[in-house]
């Protein structure tokens, strides 16, 4: 008598061919979304650290101006460090910009024109302020006096 329990190798066939079929639909898919989340979860972190510039500049009992991150400065080395005029006037007097609290993602850039000013009582004096990644920008204002970030505007960027 023979045995009929078992699967025959074409059932087996093609089970694998439909996971594959499966996995190639689905793997590119989760590619997306991992990047997707990680975009928003390193955007949350940036604005999360932008609003808190003004309880750093009041920890440290010094203002600064936000007008660019990061700076390019001798030997195209990246540095935190601002360029605009601060409210002591510190970096007019002394012709150095002072480092601002604020330590981004890597590829994470701000602009700020006119700077954004910080008091060392942690007032935000408010501006406009540019924030770019990769090929995305983010038009945001910054309101005084705590630095609440309103979003006017978020978009691709072209090609350069």
């Amino acid at each position: 008598m023979k045995s009929t329990a078992g699967y025959t190798l074409l059932e087996m066939l093609m089970v694998l061919v439909l996971f594959s079929m499966i996995a190639g639909i689905a793997v590119p898919r989760l590619t997306t979304v991992y990047s997707s989340m990680k975009w928003s979860m390193e955007k949350d972190d940036v604005l999360k650290r932008i609003s808190g510039l003004g309880r750093a500049a009041r920890n440290a009992g010094r203002g600064f101006a936000l007008s660019r991150y990061p700076v390019e400065t001798e030997g195209n080395r990246s540095t935190s460090r601002t360029t605009g005029a601060n409210d002591d006037l510190s970096l007019q007097k002394t012709g150095k910009a002072r480092k601002i609290p604020l330590d981004l993602p890597e590829g994470w850039r701000l602009k700020a024109e006119p700077p954004i000013y910080y008091t060392g009582e942690g007032v935000c004096l408010g501006g406009k302020l540019t924030i770019m990644y990769d090929r995305i920008r983010i038009e945001a204002i910054l309101r005084p006096p705590f630095g609440r970030i309103e979003f006017s505007q978020e978009r691709a960027l072209d090609g350069d």
